[in-house]
């Protein structure tokens, strides 16, 4: 009898972590996706070069 509690009780954990997982990594690949964007961008501009092509960023008086 003991041992029947204690498989339930070890399986329904078992099934409340892989699904908390799995709805996790779902999650953060959507927050990963709509960021990486402002992430590219911020560190484009911190850089003053684009991420992508390398390309230099103008200052406002017209100086690279």
């Amino acid at each position: 009898m003991i041992y029947r509690i204690l498989i339930i009780v070890l399986s329904s954990m078992l099934f409340g972590y892989l699904l908390g997982r799995k709805l996790g990594r779902e999650e953060g690949l959507k927050e990963g996706i709509l960021f990486t964007p402002i992430i590219l961008r911020k560190r484009s501009l911190e850089e003053g070069k684009c991420t992508s092509c390398g390309r230099e960023y103008f200052d406002l008086d017209g100086q690279s």
